[in-house]
């Protein structure tokens, strides 16, 4: 009977144990988790934005101010033209560089000069073989006697028929008939005469010899002037085209300067000032508007350098404004850590860009940045 009681206590005694065991342990567990969520996160100090990206719009060419597109305030896109400047004597430079090109293509086009040379060269060298062929010709017949040996045996032929017809006539009176005397006498005159033929055409084609020599020599002396003038036409085609090329490019230039004389917007942002008007003289390098890019900005702040090192470099960040009404919550990536540690103390200064799409945040707004470490 007493021992039943005795059990009964131990049991509850333990069942405190049990519970004050499981009690301690959820503690430990929750500190260790709070340690640990402190571990994978750095909170930096004195952070503040600023503008990512800001430009002075300049003019490129000197002129008078025509149009104004945007006045302070006013947000623009990127390339939008923002200022015009007076382009009328750029148009005139573009339109006599256009007719300046014509008329080298005109010229390039319906330039003949190197083609009339070189056929006035191919033809002197037709004219060159022709004669050279017509002196062997002329060579070859000084030098040849068949016509004269021919002519020489024909002769002698018709003289021998004249003697036999003589003799028959004198031995039988009526045996050869004057007409056939006289065909005789015609062929043995006939073959006197081919001899001087033969003759006088050797002495021709000596006299020929010297003349297609001289037109030879005048051929090529010809020849080689038009070679020249080959040579130069090929040259004035070549200059042609680097003229050409040279206007090409003349016009390239008139155009981009007409080009340049409408001013654009370097990146999408706002206007935040402008410094001249329309009517006013601009020399280039002059700036017309400071625009500030408004979906980008940089948050600087520092850390403790114990804490962060340049390899965290594209580690994502939470930024909160300090004040305002509306809670905010915009993440970001760092982007610089600074090798440079402050002996004072012992902090770096990081940087890290926000995307302000919404354009909720602005430059100069303090706030707090803290640092997600995976």
């Amino acid at each position: 009977m007493i021992h039943f009681p005795l059990h009964k206590t131990g049991s509850v005694r333990t069942r405190h144990l049990l519970l004050l065991c499981s009690v301690c342990t959820g503690l430990m567990t929750q500190s260790l988790s709070a340690q640990q969520s402190q571990k994978k996160e750095i909170t930096a100090t004195s952070c503040f934005l600023r503008t990512y990206e800001e430009a002075d719009v300049p003019a490129l060419e000197r002129g008078l101010i025509s149009g104004i597109m945007f006045n302070e305030g006013d947000l623009v896109e990127g390339a939008t033209v923002m200022t015009v400047l007076d382009d009328a004597e750029a148009r005139l430079r573009v339109a006599m560089a256009k007719v300046d090109i014509d008329i080298a293509r005109k010229k390039i086009e319906e330039s003949f000069a190197l083609q009339i040379a070189k056929a006035k060269v191919t033809e002197t060298q037709e004219m060159i073989e022709k004669s050279r062929t017509e002196q062997k010709i002329a060579e070859q017949t000084s030098n040849s006697d068949v016509a004269v040996r021919l002519a020489e045996k024909s002769l002698a032929t018709a003289q021998a028929d004249m003697n036999r017809a003589l003799a028959a006539r004198a031995q039988f009176a009526g045996s050869v008939s004057d007409a056939e005397l006289s065909r005789l006498t015609y062929l043995r005159d006939r073959s006197q005469l081919d001899i001087e033929s033969a003759k006088e055409t050797k002495a021709i084609a000596l006299l020929q010899i010297g003349v297609e020599q001289s037109a030879v020599a005048t051929a090529e002396a010809v020849l080689q002037r038009l070679k020249f003038e080959e040579s130069q036409a090929s040259t004035n085609q070549a200059v042609e085209r680097i003229e050409y090329e040279r206007l090409r490019l003349q016009l390239e230039l008139a155009e981009t300067q007409l080009h340049r004389r409408k001013i654009v917007a370097p990146f999408t942002g706002m206007v935040v000032e402008q410094y001249h008007h329309r009517g006013e003289w601009l020399e280039p390098g002059e700036p017309i508007f400071r625009i500030v890019r408004l979906d980008r900005l940089v948050v600087e702040g520092y850390a403790n350098s114990d804490q962060i090192h340049h390899s965290m470099r594209g580690t994502k960040v939470k930024v909160v404004p300090i004040s305002g009404k509306s809670a905010i919550n915009v993440e970001g990536t760092l982007t610089f850590v600074s090798p440079e540690i402050d002996p004072v103390n012992q902090q770096v200064q990081i940087r890290a860009i926000v995307d302000n799409s919404d354009g909720h945040l602005r430059s100069g707004q303090a706030v707090d940045m803290t640092i997600l470490v995976p």
